[in-house]
């Protein structure tokens, strides 16, 4: 963390009755599968954020990262040469990686790194 950042505090956002019920749904999912748990940080606060997605459903970022990204510094390591990747991939059918923008929230974490 830089040393310079303070922690952040957004004031609490009113949601409509609706938003409301989306976002305690998703809560309760997060909770339910082990993925989420109750915890109390007041020194740092973030609004859930409420999007509406192309098919016109509801999608619930619970935590919003904005501020603490600009606290924490930037990882400056250099991309994969991509001459690299083709050797290292060439003969296998499938490539797999992590697409965290599409929730892949399988992989437990330790609890010491929680």
């Amino acid at each position: 963390m830089d040393p310079n950042h303070s922690p952040h505090q957004h004031r609490q956002k009113r949601f409509a009755p609706e938003r409301n019920q989306i976002i305690n749904d998703e809560i309760d999912k997060l909770l339910e599968v082990g993925f989420s748990r109750d915890m109390w940080y007041l020194t740092w606060i973030s609004n859930v954020l409420v999007v509406t997605e192309k098919h016109g459903k509801w999608r619930v970022y619970v935590i919003n990262y904005t501020n603490l990204n600009k606290a924490c510094p930037k990882y400056c390591s250099s991309l994969t040469k991509i001459d690299h990747m083709v050797d290292v991939t060439t003969g296998y059918e499938l490539l797999i990686f992590l697409d965290v923008y599409s929730r892949y929230n399988k992989i437990p974490m330790a609890i010491e790194d929680q």
